[in-house]
């Protein structure tokens, strides 16, 4: 694939396969997929710390990267809220 050097080059990684059988070796989920909505992942925007961590990224880094790490946030908090082992993770990222 004549693209995949500028691909790592501007993004930092390469390709992978969109088919899961082709990534899973056909292997079933270990947990079903269900749909969750955006909107129904709450960002804790009213944890003071959250609020002023978030402002500094959006001072401090640049437009991509702050992009990036909301979608880290949402889908670690679907990665959670799915997996079965969400009793032992913490419902708020600044929890005691």
């Amino acid at each position: 694939m004549s693209s995949q050097p500028n691909a790592i080059a501007e993004h930092g990684w390469t390709c992978v396969p969109l088919d899961a059988d082709v990534i899973f070796g056909g292997a079933p989920y270990l947990i079903k997929p269900v749909h969750i909505h955006v909107k129904d992942i709450k960002f804790p925007e009213d944890d003071p710390v959250v609020v002023r961590a978030q402002r500094y990224a959006q001072d401090t880094l640049p437009i991509e990267t702050y992009n990036h790490s909301i979608r880290v946030y949402y889908w670690g908090m679907i990665v959670v809220s799915t997996a079965t082992l969400s009793c032992c993770f913490p419902s708020s990222p600044t929890h005691d």
